[in-house]
C-alpha cells in the first residue's frame, strides 16, 4: 500500500535558501500550516525568499510523490500551453498561458522529489513485532535488518500495563520511522477495546483505550473484537460480532507527523453477514494478514480466508483560492472510482472532515450540497472537482485540505484468480504442517476501462437511470456497469411481464460468459441482490430466471454451376458453412437478437457467382435432461409459434435415446398434437400418448428415460415453426445456432444452365 502523502506536513530541511526568520537567514526544519511556513521546533513564522524553489514548497504538487510513482503526466497538454491562431491575444491571455506553463514546470520539478526527507539506512533498519500474547503478559521484539533473529527482547506483563483492559486477544507493532531510536507503537484488542500505546524497550504509554470505531463521536461500538494486524501505515481490525472489517490510517503514529500525531483515521469498512461465497461478507472475521497489496480475513464462520486485491492510494491537495473551476488532476490511471473517498478539512492540521459525496449518488443538489465530481480525463488520467457553490454544491474553501483516498487496482487481470500458494508450512504445538489449499470462489469484480464503443451504448441509459434502480432497464443498466466482466448479456423485467405474473419482483436473466464457474455465478448474485438493496428506491423483489436457449437447424439447399467458378464444389460447400456460421456468430447468441432466413440466403448467394439460388428449412430446437430410469414430467417453452400438426410431416421429433432397452425417439403422431414413443429400430410405437403440444409449448408427462445414446446428457426436441422465416426471441429467449443439426446440400442444375 502507497504512503499517504500528507505532503503538506512533510518538513523540509533548509539551508537558508528559502526563507528568513526575524531578518535572517533559516537554517532548519520547515512545514507548511494553514498557507504559511513555520518552524517546526518552535511554530515561528517565517517569511519565504523570492526564490522559485519556495514557490515549490506552496505549490499542492510539492513531494507529492512515491518511489513506485514512474507513470508522470503533465497537468497541461501542449495544445493548453500554446497559443492558437484565432485568439484574441492580450495580457489575460498570455499571463493565462504563462500560468499554464509554470504549473507543467512544477509539476516536474515535484517529481524530483520523494515524500519523506527522513530515509532509512538500509544496514540499521529495526523492526517491532509482538512474539508471543498471553492472557498476562505479552513480549516485543525489536529486530535489526542484518541480525533475522531478535536481537533484544522485552516483556511487559499486563499487570503492569493492561490489568484495566481485560486479557489481551491480539496484538501488532510498527517501528518509528527514526531508524535508531528504538522506538514503536503497540496496538492490542481485547473483545470490546482497542488499546493503542507507544514506547520503547523499557516502558510504554497508553495513548487510547477505546470501544468506539472512531477516534471523536463514537457513535458505533466494537461488539466482538477478533483479529488485528498493521501495514506501515494502516491497521486493520476485525470485528467478529458485526461481520465486518475495519481500516485505520496510522502514519501519526510512525512518521513523526505532527498533525496527525499519536491519531488513528477511520477509512472504511467491509463487511455485513454473509456467506462462503459473499467475498465482501462475513461470517465471524477473525485473524487477519496484510502486506503492501493485499488483506486476508479468516472468515471462520464460513470456514474459509478472504482476499481483497488493491493498493491503497491518498492524494492530498490544498486548496489556495476557492474556484468554481478548480481542477485537482490525480496522474494514476489505476484508479477504482467505486473506492474513491473525498473529505474535506477546513485546514491543513484539523483532524475534522466533511465528507464529500459523489455527484453519481446524489439525491438532491443544492447549493449546500457537499458533492464532488470525478472523471476520466482525455488522457486516461483522473481529475477531481467540485461544485460551483450554487447550483451544484458547495466548494472547498480557501485554506482547506482536500483528500482522495483510493484502491490502485490490477482491473480485469485479477479476475478468475483461483490457485493460491502458502508461502510456508505451520507450526502448532510443535507440530509442522502443510497447508492446503482449496479456492471456493475465484476472484471476481475487475475490470478494465470502459471502451468508447461501450460508453457509446450505455451512457443514454446510464444518464437516464441517476443511478437508481427504479425500471427494468435500470436494474440492466447498473448490473452490467458494475459486472460487466462477468456478464455477457443481460435482460430485466418487470414482474407484470411474466407469464405468471408476479407484482413487485424485478427478473433478471443474466448470460455469463463462458468461463465463468457456477459458484462465480451464484456469487455474482448474491452482490447484486446487495447492489439493489442500496440502490432501489422501492421495495422491489429480485427473481432471477436462466436464460432461454432456442437452437435453430437450418437445411440449405443451393443450387451450384460449376461451369461459373474455378473453385471446386468442396470449396464452395465449405464456404457457404462458414458463411451460415459467421451469420449466427454476428447476428445470434445475446437477448434481442433474431433469425431471419432472408438475411441468411441473401449472404449464401453472394458467397460465389457459381450459386445460382438457396432455400433453407428451419427447425427451432429446445433441450431438456433427464434424470435417468426416473418417471419424470417435462415442460418446454419454443420462443416462437409451432405449426399446426397434418397428416404428411412430423412437426415435433426428438434425438435418439434408450427406452425399454430399444433406441427411441419422441415424435408427434400425424394430425395430431399426441406425442409418442417411437423405436426406430422395429419400426414400433412403444407408448401412443406422453403428452403433447400447443401453440408455443411441450409438455411431455410421465417418460421415463433408462439412458442416453451418444455424449449428450440431454435431450434435443426439435420442431416446425409456424413461421421459418424469422425466429425473434422473448424477454429471457436466446437465438443460436446448433452446429450438429445444420447442414448444407448442392442441387446441381439442369445441363445447358448457365445462371
Amino acid at each position: 500500500m502507497a504512503i499517504p502523502n500528507y505532503y503538506s506536513y512533510k518538513k523540509i530541511y533548509t539551508s537558508g535558501d528559502m526563507f528568513t526568520l526575524t531578518g535572517s537567514d533559516f537554517y532548519g526544519f520547515a512545514e507548511t500550516v494553514d498557507g504559511l511556513a513555520k518552524e517546526v521546533s518552535t511554530g515561528k513564522t517565517l517569511t519565504p525568499k523570492g526564490t522559485y524553489r519556495t514557490d515549490q514548497f506552496y505549490t499542492s504538487y510539492f513531494r507529492d510523490r512515491v518511489v513506485a510513482d514512474f507513470d508522470l503526466e503533465l497537468p497541461n497538454t501542449q495544445n493548453e500551453c500554446l497559443f492558437a491562431l484565432n485568439d484574441n491575444f492580450n495580457y489575460e491571455l498570455f499571463k493565462f498561458k504563462l500560468d499554464k506553463l509554470r504549473e507543467n514546470n512544477t509539476y516536474v520539478y515535484s517529481k524530483l522529489f520523494i515524500p519523506s526527507n527522513k530515509l532509512p539506512f538500509a544496514t540499521s533498519l529495526r523492526y517491532a513485532s509482538v512474539s508471543s500474547v498471553s492472557a498476562t503478559e505479552f513480549e516485543i521484539g525489536i529486530s535489526d535488518s542484518s541480525t533475522p533473529a531478535f536481537s533484544a527482547n522485552s516483556r511487559f506483563e499486563n499487570n503492569n500495563y493492561l490489568s484495566a483492559f481485560g486479557n489481551v486477544v491480539a496484538a501488532t507493532a510498527q517501528t518509528n520511522i527514526e531508524p535508531l531510536s528504538g522506538e514503536f507503537s503497540l496496538f492490542a484488542i481485547t473483545k470490546t477495546n482497542l488499546l493503542c500505546l507507544t514506547g520503547n524497550n523499557t516502558a510504554l504509554t497508553v495513548v487510547e483505550d477505546t470501544t468506539g470505531y472512531e477516534s471523536q463521536n463514537n457513535d458505533l461500538s466494537f461488539n466482538e473484537l477478533g483479529g488485528i494486524t498493521s501495514t506501515k501505515d494502516f491497521l486493520y481490525i476485525s470485528d467478529t460480532g458485526n461481520n465486518v472489517v475495519l481500516k485505520y490510517d496510522i502514519a501519526g503514529y510512525s512518521n513523526n507527523d505532527s498533525s496527525l500525531r499519536f491519531r488513528r483515521n477511520y477509512i472504511e469498512l467491509v463487511g455485513g453477514f454473509g456467506g462462503a461465497t459473499r467475498q465482501t461478507k462475513f461470517n465471524k472475521p477473525t485473524f487477519l494478514a496484510a502486506d503492501g497489496s493485499q488483506l486476508a480475513v479468516l472468515d471462520s464462520g464460513n470456514k474459509n480466508i478472504k482476499i481483497f486485491e488493491g493498493t491503497e492510494r491518498v492524494k492530498t491537495f490544498l486548496v489556495h483560492r476557492a474556484s468554481e473551476n478548480a481542477i485537482y488532476i490525480i496522474p494514476d490511471p489505476t484508479i477504482d472510482m467505486d473506492t474513491a473517498i473525498v473529505r474535506v478539512y477546513q485546514t491543513p492540521s484539523s483532524s475534522v472532515f466533511i465528507p464529500y459525496t459523489n455527484i453519481l449518488k446524489a439525491t438532491t443538489i443544492n447549493a449546500n450540497s457537499t458533492l464532488y465530481i470525478l472523471k476520466e480525463t482525455p488522457n486516461g488520467m483522473y481529475e477531481l472537482s467540485f461544485g460551483n457553490g450554487s447550483t451544484l454544491g458547495d466548494a472547498p474553501k480557501s485554506g482547506s485540505k482536500v483528500t482522495l483516498t483510493y484502491l490502485a487496482v490490477s482491473g480485469a487481470p485479477s479476475n478468475s484468480a483461483k490457485v493460491f500458494e502458502a508461502a510456508s508450512g505451520v507450526t502448532v504445538s510443535g507440530t509442522a504442517y502443510d497447508p492446503i489449499i482449496s479456492t471456493i470462489a475465484a476472484a471476481v469484480g475487475g475490470s478494465d476501462k470502459e471502451s468508447t464503443e461501450s460508453i457509446r451504448q450505455t451512457a443514454p441509459f446510464q444518464y437516464a437511470s441517476q443511478n437508481r434502480m427504479v425500471t427494468a432497464v435500470d436494474y440492466s443498466t447498473l448490473v452490467l456497469r458494475n459486472f460487466s466482466t462477468l456478464i455477457k448479456d443481460m435482460q430485466s423485467f418487470g414482474g407484470e411481464e411474466a407469464l405468471d405474473p408476479e407484482f413487485g419482483t424485478v427478473f433478471l436473466s443474466i448470460l455469463f460468459n463462458a468461463d465463468v464457474d457456477a459458484t462465480t455465478i451464484q456469487t455474482t448474485k448474491d452482490a447484486i441482490v446487495d447492489l439493489s438493496k442500496q440502490l432501489s428506491v422501492a421495495s422491489f423483489n429480485i427473481k432471477f430466471t436462466d436464460p432461454v436457449k432456442t437452437f435453430v437447424e437450418c437445411k440449405t439447399f443451393f443450387q451450384f454451376n460449376a461451369n461459373l467458378t474455378t473453385l471446386s464444389r468442396n470449396t464452395i460447400q465449405n464456404n457457404v458453412n462458414n458463411k451460415i456460421t459467421e451469420y449466427f456468430t454476428e447476428n445470434t447468441g445475446k437477448f434481442g437478437q433474431s433469425y431471419r432466413r432472408s438475411n441468411l440466403l441473401s449472404l449464401i448467394d453472394d458467397v460465389s457467382p457459381s450459386i445460382l439460388s438457396s432455400r433453407s428449412q428451419t427447425l427451432v430446437q429446445r433441450r431438456f435432461e433427464p434424470t435417468l430410469t426416473a418417471v419424470q414430467d417435462h415442460t418446454l417453452r419454443y420462443a416462437v409459434e409451432l405449426k399446426s400438426p397434418d397428416d404428411i410431416t412430423y412437426i415435433l421429433t426428438s434425438s435418439q435415446f434408450q427406452f425399454k432397452n430399444k433406441t427411441c425417439i419422441l415424435r408427434n403422431k400425424l394430425n395430431t398434437n399426441k406425442l409418442e414413443v417411437y423405436n426406430s429400430e422395429d419400426n414400433q410405437i412403444l407408448v401412443d400418448n406422453v403428452g403433447s403440444y400447443s401453440k408455443d409449448t411441450v409438455s411431455i408427462v410421465g417418460l421415463q428415460i433408462d439412458n442416453f445414446i451418444g455424449a449428450d446428457t440431454f435431450i434435443k426436441l426439435s420442431a416446425i415453426p409456424a413461421n421459418e422465416s424469422a425466429i425473434t426471441p422473448f424477454r429471457q429467449d436466446i437465438v443460436q445456432l446448433d452446429p450438429a443439426n445444420t447442414f448444407s446440400r448442392i442441387v446441381d442444375v439442369e445441363p445447358g444452365v448457365s445462371n
